[in-house]
This record gives C-alpha cells, structure tokens and sequence, in this order.
C-alpha cells in the first residue's frame, strides 16, 4: 500500500525510556551547562546544553502537581521537563541537527532510493524523582510519502542491536560554480567523536542517544539503565493524511498501530481492521487514537482546512497530548523498575536487608 501523502502538519517523537538512581535526582537542575570542544576551531567553551523546557502544560494541571515539575518556588521538584538548547541542536559546531540527516535503508548513501531523509526538530528530557527518566527525539522524513513513513516509523526506533539502521550526515561547505552544484562534506556531531570516528559520515543512533545522556552529568560514566527492550524506543506519532483511499484506511490505522514497515507481509484479521476495534479512540469521524505497548498515534484521514485542525490541533497532540503519553509512561516504567527491584532482592537470604530494601521499594511505590 503505497497510496496517499502525510502532510507537513504531521510529527513523529520517539521516547527513550531508562532508569537511574533515584539519589542522583537531587542533583538535576533546569539548566544543565557542559564544557563542550568546537569541531572548527578546537576550541572549548561553557555552554548550556539542557535548559528547562516551558511547552509542556503546566498550567493544564492542579496546583498541587504543577508546581513540583520544574519549580520556580523555593521547594524540591520531582520532575524536571528539559530540551536541548537550541545553539547545542542546531550548531555543525555540536549536533548539527540542520544538516542534512538521512536513514540509511541498506548501508548504500549513494542509492537515493536506499535512503530516508529526516530531519531533527527537537530533543527533550524528562527526569522523575522515581528514578525514571525519558529522553524524547522529534524527528521525521523531509518526503511526504507513505511507505518512507511507514519504513521511518518502524526502522528508527531501533536505535541500537541487529534490528538497528545506520545514519549518514553531510552538510554544505560551499558552491562549484563551475558545476553549479552545492559542494558536500559528511559531517558527524564533534561530540561523538567528529569525522575522526566517523570519515564517511556514517555512525549509529546510539552514539547520539549515549552523548546525549551523558552530558546530563559531568562526570562522564554512564548513569544510567535500559528498562524497555534492548535498543528500541517508543513511538509517538501525529500523521495527518490525505488522498488515502477508503478501503485502504483500515489497513493504514493497522499498519500504524503495528509500526509495521511498507514491505511488512500482514494478515490482519477481521477484528484488526475494525475501526472500532478496542485499541482506537475516535476523536472525529475521520480521526482516531490508536495504541499498542509499542507507542501511541494519532490519524486524520483529509482534515479539515480551517485553523483549529491545522495549527491549534497539530500543537495540542504535540504538547498536551505528548505531556499525557509522557506521564503514563513514567507509571509504566516505574512500576517495571519496581518489579525488577522484587525480583532482585526476593532471593535476598539478610532478612534485615531484605525487609529495608522492601520497605524503601513500598515507598516508591507511595511516590
């Protein structure tokens, strides 16, 4: 099924859920500065590479939350709601999300066909007192085509392991103007080890995720745990569609909800092609909720061209809504973490220890 577009208005965040030591939260803040080394002039210099992130909606919620995720009063958070700073993001110098990314589908960067260009929009944190942290990258293809959605969606999830794909950048250094033609240089971030480990261009999604996290801390160790499968992140998708055909949509939400890639064999049965199947939300008649514990999406079939369904919706899914998914996740997976602790520590033959430690998970718990 390759019919259809995905417009602009469309977005794509995938959640990287991991946990740490809850002790370590009191040493979170909303800014989080790094001595940081320039890929040009080797340089160093301080510069803030989290700062405290406002589009989440604080004031969507009751006082007695709100006012413990990233506090401006003198009291202790329990959350803190960051993103990348945008000099950090956007500078060749560091990220260098502005240059030109693309998902390598079979390790060949000179078959454009073999290739899905993308873009990274924005990268946020969210640190919970439990020990839980979740790091969210919005990114999405620069095509409007099906089946490069479908592929992106199910291939950049996997950010490490067998399942993963790797990534190529390049970024414009000049003009020939005897070709007419923009001169290209590969281009990997400085701070995954630059084009010294990366000549060609081409690194893993891990390298990012790992930078990432650890310029949280200054101490450079990893701090943190995996808590969901091996390598693999979850979803959350926005895709407003048109020109989809009416047979097709049911497939379409099915393929979605699955993040299946375009060339997935399916046998869907009756009920997974039914609209109102137990897993989907309708929001209009042409719209729809849908999830699994792979991720959760968002669909319109040809929305309607007015302001509320094509600029106040598409930023409600992307702050609200996304806020909702955010803290269902961090029940999710601090009750995971929980779990894991019991199934450490039942064979704990200290009956003292075994009692402290099971009264602090209690506590958690309480949290």
């Amino acid at each position: 099924m390759s019919e259809g577009k995905i417009e602009e208005i469309s977005t794509i965040k995938f959640v990287y859920p991991f946990t740490f030591e809850p002790s370590l939260f009191s040493n979170f803040t909303g800014n989080i500065s790094l001595k940081v080394t320039s890929q040009e002039q080797g340089e160093s210099k301080e510069i803030i590479v989290w700062e405290e992130d406002d589009s989440f909606p604080k004031d969507d919620l009751i006082r007695h939350v709100s006012k413990y995720i990233n506090p401006t009063e003198d009291i202790e958070a329990t959350a803190w709601f960051l993103k990348l700073n945008n000099e950090f993001l956007s500078s060749p110098k560091y990220l260098g999300s502005k240059c030109d990314w693309y998902l390598l589908m079979r390790d060949k960067k000179e078959l454009p066909e073999e290739k899905i260009p993308f873009q990274i929009i924005n990268i946020q944190l969210a640190l919970f007192i439990s020990g839980v942290g979740l790091l969210c990258l919005e990114a999405k293809p620069k095509v409007d085509d099906t089946d490069a959605w479908f592929d992106f969606l199910h291939y950049f999830r996997f950010f490490k392991g067998n399942r993963s794909k790797k990534i190529f950048l390049q970024r414009k250094i000049g003009f020939d103007k005897e070709k007419r033609e923009p001169i290209w240089q590969p281009f990997f971030p400085q701070p995954c080890g630059g084009l010294q480990n990366h000549p060609d261009g081409i690194g893993q999604l891990d390298e990012i995720i790992d930078m990432l996290l650890l310029t949280v801390v200054r101490d450079k160790q990893r701090w943190w745990d995996d808590i969901y499968i091996y390598g693999q992140m979850l979803p959350y998708v926005n895709i407003f569609a048109k020109e989809v055909k009416e047979e097709d949509k049911p497939y379409f939400i099915y393929k979605i909800r699955n993040f299946f890639h375009s060339k997935q064999q399916i046998f869907p049965s009756r009920d997974d092609l039914d609209l109102n199947h137990p897993n989907n939300l309708h929001y209009t008649q042409d719209s729809l909720f849908t999830f699994s514990l792979d991720g959760g999406a968002f669909i319109y079939f040809d929305a309607p061209d007015t302001p509320f369904f094509r600029v106040t919706l598409p930023d409600h899914l992307k702050a609200h809504y996304f806020f909702l998914f955010i803290l269902a996740l961090q029940q999710r997976f601090s009750l995971i973490s929980l779990s894991c602790l019991v199934s450490r520590y039942a064979v704990e033959k200290d009956e003292k220890k075994k009692l402290n430690i099971f009264e602090r998970i209690r506590e958690n718990l309480i949290i």
